[in-house]
């Protein structure tokens, strides 16, 4: 169950678009949506280049004290055109029901936005628009490697219901079963659920058949596809599938490829992030 919602507060015009799509989950599963601003500290200089001057300093401060202060409007004035009650973070909501609360530090966003999503059953993130596409897509990849937590990448143009019939990229992987794990309550409440998979698998992991025998058996309506060849790349065989069958959310796993970087997203992820209109859940 989805009881708390996280929400990371980026821009005016993305935090907006994540906060609707938080509120239709939030109806749903009488959540507590925590919205959580970083004020980003002045970065250290590099070597050998100028330091930061007083001044410089002082009008970085300036410009994300401003910015704070209208995202905390910006989600005050939400709340109250949805009759979103606004609670202390520490709250808890005894029977539960949909609430939110505002909070914010200062230090490096990539850093603390995974480390306050931790307590969070969902992070939810409206998907980047182009002329935020480095913040919001650096955010949305500190979240998904680091936060622990499964991250819904929502359209810009949030849906006006719950996901009816998603469908499972499955690899047999790790975050493959994770993400599956991690999205039940959405998979639980949907009224169909396909299980695809492309290519070869790895030899002796769980197939797509048998894990739409497993979901069958928690009263999941799931079938499941497996595709030998792809048609085109991954991704693209993928969003085919999900259109064939008339699919409304994907979701998958994210990837780690190297053991010499903290995390590197696998090449289906990135462009699942800069290319899929619908809606995408994604576990590392």
């Amino acid at each position: 169950m989805y009881r708390t919602l996280f929400v990371p507060a980026l821009t005016d015009r993305s935090l907006s678009a994540s906060l609707a799509a938080a509120e239709l989950i939030a109806r749903t599963f009488k959540s507590h949506i925590l919205c959580h601003h970083v004020m980003e500290s002045v970065p250290p200089a590099p070597a050998m280049e100028m330091a930061w001057s007083a001044g410089m300093v002082a009008s970085h401060d300036e410009a994300t004290a401003e910015m704070a202060d209208n995202l905390g409007r910006a989600f005050l004035d939400f709340c109250a055109d949805r009759n979103i009650d606004v609670v202390d973070s520490d709250e808890a909501q005894t029977p539960p029901r949909i609430c939110a609360s505002w909070s914010q530090s200062r230090g490096f966003g990539e850093e603390r936005l995974p480390a306050f999503a931790r307590q969070a059953d969902l992070v939810v993130i409206a998907r980047a628009e182009k002329q935020e596409s480095s913040l919001s897509t650096r955010m949305e990849e500190a979240l998904i490697a680091r936060s622990a937590c499964p991250v819904l990448l929502a359209p810009a143009a949030p849906a006006s219901t719950l996901p009816g019939h998603p469908v499972i990229a499955w690899n047999g992987s790790r975050e493959a079963a994770l993400a599956v794990s991690q999205a039940l309550p959405f998979l639980e409440h949907a009224g169909k659920v396909t299980v695809v998979s492309v290519g070869e698998l790895t030899p002796h992991v769980p197939t797509a058949a048998d894990l739409a025998v497993s979901l069958k058996r928690q009263g999941i309506n799931a079938d499941h596809q497996h595709l030998e060849k792809p048609s085109g790349g991954v991704l693209e065989t993928l969003t085919q599938v999900t259109a064939d069958v008339r699919g409304d959310m994907l979701i998958m796993g994210a990837y780690s490829h190297s053991q010499w970087r903290e995390v590197i997203l696998g090449g289906v992820t990135r462009q699942i992030l800069k290319a899929s209109d619908l809606p995408v859940l994604l576990s590392h």
